[in-house]
């Protein structure tokens, strides 16, 4: 027999799995923040923290097996590091050495309009408009 927790989170994963924009947000959560979970990139990320005094927090991974209030965390974690992450990609991005692609053209790659967007609408929410990121790509 399922208790009531797991009968809601049942309910809220099937529901996550008919909106396309929640897919959309995991994975672009998920691409950024994974390139800070191990120890250099946690290093690039602390470091960059310092250099703009700011508290940098440690990066989440999303995961499909835990309760609601994880996925709030990841998204709070992100969402408060967002402008670190984007410094020390940066940083990255000018070292001398520096071969790999950067990580903001993959970034603006992987967006067809060139201009990463998280999307926060469809059809269920049609109330809440799409947001671009602020900085290098919008206003």
């Amino acid at each position: 027999m399922w208790d009531s927790a797991h009968l809601i989170e049942l309910a809220e994963s099937s529901a996550r799995k008919e909106t396309s924009w929640v897919s959309e947000v995991k994975d672009c959560i998920s691409r950024i923040s994974q390139r800070f979970t191990l120890a250099s990139g946690w290093e690039r990320l602390h470091n960059a923290g310092v250099e703009l005094d700011v508290k940098t927090y440690r990066p989440r991974s999303w995961s499909d097996t835990r309760f609601a209030p994880y996925a709030a965390a990841v998204i709070k974690s992100f969402t408060n590091n967002l402008a670190v992450m984007k410094a020390a990609m940066e940083t990255q991005l000018m070292a001398p050495g520096y071969e790999d692609e950067s990580p903001i053209r993959a970034i603006k790659r992987s967006s067809a309009s060139g201009r990463p967007k998280v999307p926060l609408r469809d059809a269920v929410m049609p109330a809440r408009p799409v947001v671009p990121l602020r900085g290098r790509w919008g206003p």
